[in-house]
């Protein structure tokens, strides 16, 4: 597997709303990261194989499954488990965001979001250390 050859960290994007994935899409090309854009989880698997993103951005509801779906697959597999995960959805709710973090993820944006929100969550998420990405649940479920 390769990862970003350039200082830039390679994003992710899986969006399947055309807007919304063109408008990430510009906005991280705008702040000179590279990416890849895909509109569900097959079309994401089949453009990053052999190739292991910085960053994921997904969207909470895909065509063929649920972003949460997304991040707790990638968090089970090795290569990818300490890759950061941003959700983006249009659920604000608590339990929501809860969900997402219970399935690894590291950021949670509502939409409508602001353009300096999600600039400002990428810049966060690509310089995070590898090592401090939490591949378990922040939370204990048994508690829960």
């Amino acid at each position: 597997m390769e990862t970003s050859k350039t200082g830039n960290k390679l994003v992710l994007v899986v969006e399947s709303d055309e807007v919304t994935n063109r408008l990430m899409c510009d906005l991280l090309k705008g702040n000179g990261y590279p990416y890849i854009s895909a509109s569900s989880f097959g079309d994401a698997t089949t453009r990053t194989r052999g190739i292991v993103p910085d960053v994921i951005v997904s969207a909470g509801r895909l065509p063929d499954c649920s972003g949460l779906e997304l991040c707790r697959w990638v968090k089970s597999r090795e290569l990818l488990k300490r890759v950061p995960v941003m959700i983006v959805s249009d659920r604000p709710e608590i339990p929501h965001r809860l969900s997402a973090f219970l399935a690894g993820a590291q950021k949670y944006l509502c939409r409508p979001f602001r353009n300096d929100d999600f600039i400002e969550s990428i810049h966060f998420l690509a310089g995070m250390n590898s090592d401090a990405c939490r591949t378990e649940p922040l939370f204990d479920t048994a508690v829960l």
